[in-house]
């Protein structure tokens, strides 16, 4: 078969690294589509030999472009089929047939069209479907739905090819972005819509052009009040006479703000802008206690250099710049790196972001050496007395409250054995009151789903059965501290502990 060619040029996982290799038989197949009612008269051999042999396995990196229409074109990463089992659940979900008949009056719009099967789903709900009815192997893409609404598409299926193995010729090795395929719609006049969307689009502004758009046109009706300076030294005596007197350039900061963390949609109107100013002006943490302080000499801010978006760039038309102050914060080398706009009318500076704080590690003896990343966290598992688990140690927000009366009662806190017995004590009633009374009242087949989450508990020192690998400690104040730990009936949120002046509770 050409198939088995083209299959066997492409890349897949390691069989032992692949939780999604699982194989299936042809019979195994037919059985699990011949239980529904409107089931594939005849499955193509191609897709049948795939799943024979390849199953789910995931292939790696390999991406493929859809023409939307003559202006619109995205790039999809496929990954591998999907399970006979999972096809035929998301058929009747995406067809709203069988269980799933609710969905026809909640979402009447998108519905699949029953001659489809979803053959593979990508992460963004983007399905690759396969006509079963008319033209029997046809490959089709449907976009994702979030697509569709933030960037104006029909939710209709495009083709893409007559069959499964035509549809393989389709595939080319790809960066987990697909730049092969950005380089050539690049060429052809494309336009990403939104950074890393994926969408790409002819004779349109991106998010970005278009946001600063918006921008502009705000700036000329509405009066944008900011603190202004003539140079870096007059920002730095007010950032360090009473940096919360500095107003914040709003809408030159909603720019760079969606530069670093790319809005999911597009800002489309003057409101939405407001409300991003007003996210961009909340930076917290900025407020600190400056000694010794110095500045560079302003230069022009053409990247973001922080590592979750390096090598994004910005125009450097656009009047931002950059200066690090280095300081001494409660006896800690600091640097900052803040980003002003340059009003090319005024020549004058307005303050926009903090974009980096960088701070030396330190110890508290006996206790952990503390590493900054915007909140201070030891640098490895502590080994605490009372607490059988390895726990992470968080200290007070601002570093002035980094005295030696806090240390001390850190040191006190991580050797008391007996917070032991009252930490036990306090869990064990808060199980034995509210999660275990919860687990006898499943159904049986819920307490055979559910069991391993809700062991009995005998007595207080139980209750590590209940507490695996995660233990936090935060220690908030002087007397005041919180434990952040791994709890078996809730693993995805867990359970919190508050301790304030001795006075223990369950966070609620």
């Amino acid at each position: 078969m050409e198939i088995e060619k083209i299959v066997t040029a492409l890349s897949f996982e390691k069989i032992e690294d692949d939780m999604f290799a699982d194989f299936f038989s042809q019979s195994a197949i037919q059985k699990v589509f011949s239980v529904e009612e409107k089931r594939p008269q005849e499955l193509p051999k191609d897709y049948l030999w795939y799943l024979e042999n390849y199953g789910c396995r995931t292939a790696i990196n390999h991406g493929y472009m859809v023409q939307v229409d003559v202006d619109t074109a995205y790039v999809v990463l496929f990954e591998g089929l999907n399970s006979p089992q999972d096809v035929m659940q998301n058929y009747r979900y995406q067809t709203c047939t069988g269980p799933y008949a609710y969905r026809r009056k909640e979402e009447p719009n998108i519905l699949l069209p029953s001659k489809f099967l979803p053959i593979y789903t990508a992460s963004d709900d983007k399905m690759l479907v396969m006509d079963f009815v008319d033209d029997i192997g046809a490959i089709w893409q449907f976009p994702s739905k979030e697509d569709c609404k933030n960037y104006g598409l029909d939710y209709q299926p495009v083709f893409l090819a007559k069959s499964l193995t035509a549809f393989l010729l389709l595939l080319k090795p790809a960066t987990i972005w697909a730049s092969d395929f950005n380089k050539e719609l690049v060429m052809q006049g494309y336009k990403e819509v939104a950074n890393y969307a994926g969408v790409w689009k002819k004779n349109a502004l991106t998010n970005t052009e278009f946001l600063y758009q918006l921008i502009e046109e705000h700036e000329k009706t509405i009066a944008d009040s900011c603190s202004e300076f003539k140079n870096e030294h007059e920002f730095l005596a007010a950032l360090i006479a009473d940096v919360s007197a500095i107003e914040i350039k709003g809408t030159r900061a909603a720019y760079l703000m969606n530069i670093i963390y790319p809005q999911p949609s597009r800002v489309n109107n003057l409101a939405a802008l407001k409300i991003l100013i007003q996210r961009s002006r909340n930076q917290p943490d900025l407020d600190k206690d400056r000694s010794n302080p110095t500045i560079s000499k302003l230069e022009p801010f053409i990247t973001t250099g922080t590592a979750e978006v390096k090598g994004r760039t910005i125009d450097k038309n656009l009047n931002y710049y950059k200066a690090r102050v280095s300081s001494t914060i409660s006896g800690l080398i600091a640097h900052e790196d803040f980003i002003f706009y340059k009003c090319p009318e005024k020549q004058l500076f307005s303050f926009v972001r903090r974009t980096k704080i960088a701070m030396d590690n330190f110890e508290i003896k006996e206790v952990a050496t503390f590493a900054y990343n915007y909140s201070w966290s030891s640098t490895e598992a502590v080994e605490v007395s009372w607490v059988p688990v390895p726990a992470m140690l968080h200290l007070a927000v601002s570093e002035a409250a980094f005295t030696e009366l806090y240390f001390d009662f850190i040191r006190k806190v991580i050797k008391d054995i007996t917070l032991k017995s009252k930490f036990e004590q306090l869990v064990f009633d808060h199980y034995q009151k509210n999660d275990f009374p919860e687990y006898l009242e499943m159904s049986d087949s819920d307490k055979d789903f559910f069991g391993d989450g809700y062991p009995k508990l005998n007595v207080p020192s139980d209750i590590w059965k209940l507490i695996k690998d995660f233990f936090d400690i935060r220690f908030l104040g002087n007397q005041k501290m919180q434990l952040d730990f791994d709890y078996a009936p809730d693993d995805e949120h867990g359970l919190t502990v508050m301790i304030n002046n001795g006075s223990w509770s369950i966070k609620k």
